[in-house]
């Protein structure tokens, strides 16, 4: 962890430089619609430095010396759901009532983030639909992100959480890399709780995970 978020500071850098001086363009300043997106990026940008950074100090500190925030989970979705950019035909619904409660803020972030990334990224619907919300489940939470995408075929059901193992799905984005479905997994058992899913096949799929409160 500590490598990989080292070697991604130095270009992130750069990225953020770039885009600051689009920012005081004057070509960029002429055009609303361009001012936002290059407004957006800065954002998504230093949002991702400010997560690098968290990055290198938690890979640092062993389980129990990780920080403990008060964590309002409702503004946590919200702001995720801005910096990953949705497409105009996708819908991200987070139910009214979210919890607020101690937990590690960057394990349940990451968690997060790449749960909705991959319901955008795999829904080719022309109306996608992404749904967030949770139950209470005594010991735990139970969130859940739901979406009307293409699902999850029964031949890559049994590998969605493998390491560095990719669905048959094409995504509508970046391609994928095999690493986040295991990635999230292990953070969930680490706070000891389980993820697991429901789908089907063209109508879409439910990921679960437990969080303990």
């Amino acid at each position: 962890m500590y490598t990989v978020a080292h070697d991604v500071k130095a270009p992130l850098s750069g990225i953020i430089g770039a885009l600051s001086l689009m920012q005081g363009d004057e070509t960029v300043l002429a055009n609303p619609e361009l001012t936002e997106i290059a407004n957006l990026s800065s954002a998504a940008a230093l949002h991702l430095s400010g997560m690098v950074n968290s990055l290198l100090e938690y890979s640092k500190m062993s389980l129990n010396k990780q920080a403990i925030e008060r964590v309002e989970l409702k503004e946590i979705l919200g702001q995720i759901a801005i910096l990953l950019f949705p497409p105009k035909n996708i819908n991200i619904v987070i139910a009214d009532k979210m919890p607020v409660f101690n937990t590690r803020k960057l394990k349940i972030e990451q968690v997060f983030q790449n749960l909705i990334s991959n319901a955008i990224k795999y829904n080719g619907k022309e109306k996608g639909v992404i749904e967030i919300g949770y139950t209470d489940a005594g010991e735990y939470y139970c969130f859940y992100v739901k979406d009307n995408g293409m699902g999850i075929s029964e031949a890559d059901k049994n590998s969605v959480f493998s390491l560095l193992k990719t669905t048959s799905n094409i995504s509508t984005a970046d391609s994928s890399t095999g690493f986040g479905l295991n990635i999230i997994k292990l953070i969930v058992e680490e706070q000891g709780g389980k993820i697991w899913f429901d789908s089907r096949p063209g109508h879409g799929s439910t990921f679960f995970f437990e969080w303990k409160k």
